[in-house]
């Protein structure tokens, strides 16, 4: 019906798109509510956005500026030409994520 490549039933629909499900955990959406998720990380932090994630509401650039005003300590990477899942993109992903690592240490 939704055109997920998955089943899901009305109790995960509603988990998904309430916005009061555990899966919301980043309410980039609702600039009212409270960050509890991301308030309480204290280490840093890579975040990673797939440049054409079909499951995103706003785009990659929308969605790195806000973890580049939210989070405390960290840093925003765009991954081109990818969707949610990152596929063809491991070799720069590993690259990307070693070289934050090696920056940390």
């Amino acid at each position: 019906m939704w055109g997920w490549p998955w089943l899901a039933d009305a109790q995960r629909f509603v988990s998904l798109y309430s916005g009061k499900g555990p899966e919301e955990i980043f309410t980039y959406w609702d600039p009212s509510s409270k960050l509890r998720a991301l308030e309480a990380v204290r280490i840093p932090t890579l975040v990673l956005l797939a440049e054409r994630d079909e499951f995103a509401s706003l785009s990659a650039q929308q969605l790195a500026e806000w973890f580049n005003t939210h989070i405390k300590n960290g840093e925003v990477v765009i991954v081109p030409r990818v969707t949610h899942g990152f596929r063809g993109a491991e070799t720069r992903i590993t690259k990307t994520v070693r070289e934050w690592i090696r920056k940390q240490i």
